[in-house]
């Protein structure tokens, strides 16, 4: 009877000590940096996600919340010239815990983010940034700029941002909504989709076995190039008058070409008809011009 209460005593202690030192190691802490506004931030992470917001002063400001122990995790920074290269630093193979980092930074500042697994959140700030991720997710909201953004397996979501967008995921879904500018966006395997966007100069929406769709572009002038490997590609006007220059190309044997439209011409190419074909037809002026293109999908217009 008094070994069992004493195991249990002894059971209790540790429970509490247990939860002690658990809670202990969750504790969130806290390290803030500020910089020179002129400083080109380089942001080199391994699983730390990060947000992008906009600084309140002339100067950038990092904040890095975590809740790994010191002698496990460490923030390393070193200015060199014009730079500022930021890393985080593990000091073992399988901490325990998160770290989250929050950049404020001024308008125009030049950024460099890579991360192994973690994900990127733009908000709110004009800025050139060059953008990688290996598993991470990526969003881009309220922004303007100039985005060079790529995940390996992440998804990226881009809307009601302006500027030159140079989007691309291995297996992620790109969606990318009431936005303007100059757009690229190409995805392996995801699903490409854009809505509400105004194009300038040019668009080009691609994916190797998934979807690619786009919903009443808006703009002049402009170039748009809608292409799929397997997958189909589909241009929805959603009752816009039609005007410009549109053509559609698909494998003649396995792919298919759905448009409520009668062709100006047609002809095929890669070979006799069982290679490819392509058909067109305009409509009141040269522009807008208009490529749908799949290989064994569907090309597909919709009014």
């Amino acid at each position: 009877m008094k070994t069992q209460k004493t195991m249990t005593i002894l059971l209790l202690v540790l429970l509490t000590v247990g939860t002690s030192l658990f809670a202990q190691a969750e504790k969130e802490k806290e390290q803030k940096f500020a910089f020179d506004a002129e400083k080109k931030i380089e942001l080199d992470l391994i699983l730390g996600y990060c947000q992008i917001q906009p600084s309140k002063d002339a100067k950038t400001h990092l904040t890095v919340r975590y809740t790994y122990p010191d002698k496990d995790f460490q923030v390393e920074i070193r200015e060199r010239g014009p730079a500022v290269t930021i890393e985080e630093k593990y000091l073992r193979n399988d901490p325990k815990g998160y770290a989250d980092w929050f950049l404020a930074v001024p308008k125009g500042t030049e950024i460099e983010f890579n991360s192994a697994t973690g994900g990127l959140d733009i908000n709110d700030v004009s800025i050139e940034i060059e953008a990688s991720s290996g598993t991470g997710n990526m969003t881009i909201e309220g922004s303007s700029g100039d985005f060079e953004i790529s995940t390996g397996t992440g998804r990226i979501e881009v809307s009601s941002s302006t500027g030159e967008f140079e989007l691309s995921s291995g297996t992620g879904r790109i969606t990318i909504d009431k936005t303007n500018g100059e757009l690229e966006a190409s995805t392996g395997t995801g699903k490409v989709i854009a809505s509400q966007i105004t194009i300038e100069n040019s668009a080009e929406l691609s994916s190797g076995t998934g979807s690619v769709e786009l919903a009443a572009p808006q703009g002049e002038d402009f170039d748009v190039t809608l292409s799929s490997g397997t997958g189909n590609a589909t241009l929805d006007m959603q009752g816009m008058p039609l005007k410009g220059y549109y053509e559609f190309s698909t494998n003649a044997r396995h792919g298919k070409i759905v448009c409520p439209v009668k062709f100006d011409g047609e002809e095929y190419y890669n070979g006799d008809e069982s290679g490819s074909v392509r058909k067109w037809f305009q409509r009141n002026g040269e522009y807008p011009r208009y490529y749908i293109e799949t290989g064994t999908g569907k090309a597909i217009l919709k009014k």
